[in-house]
């Protein structure tokens, strides 16, 4: 999957071992929001992969950016009964929402720069 500068990656803090996230995107990206596997790459970065598309309406979408509790339950959704994500589970990565939660912020401040 190749991510363009609107979907905030350059945002995510580099991991140092492999990390499951759910992460949404801006409207703006083309990129679909979902559980992602965040591993460290070779060359100091990031290897960001999709691992479970999450389909939600535009209000539960607005939402993820306003409420943590939005996220986390559907997090816990996502991680009991997605059959993808509790494999990646249990092939070694640990569950975060750092990722997210930088991304959320950092997405945030950028839609707040604009409006001004």
């Amino acid at each position: 999957m190749k991510f363009k500068d609107s979907d905030f990656l350059r945002h995510i803090p580099k991991v140092e071992k492999k990390i499951l996230t759910l992460l949404f995107f801006p409207p703006s990206s083309s990129t679909p929001s979902g559980f992602y596997l965040i591993e460290p790459n070779e060359v100091g970065g990031n290897k960001i992969t999709l691992v479970s598309e999450v389909e939600v309406d535009g209000r539960t979408a607005k939402a993820w950016y306003h409420s943590s509790s939005i996220r986390a339950r559907l997090a816990y959704e996502g991680r009991k009964s997605d059959e993808r994500v509790r494999e990646a589970l249990s092939a070694g990565a640990v569950w975060s929402s750092l990722p997210a939660e930088d991304l959320v912020e950092k997405v945030m401040e950028d839609e707040s720069c604009h409006e001004s």
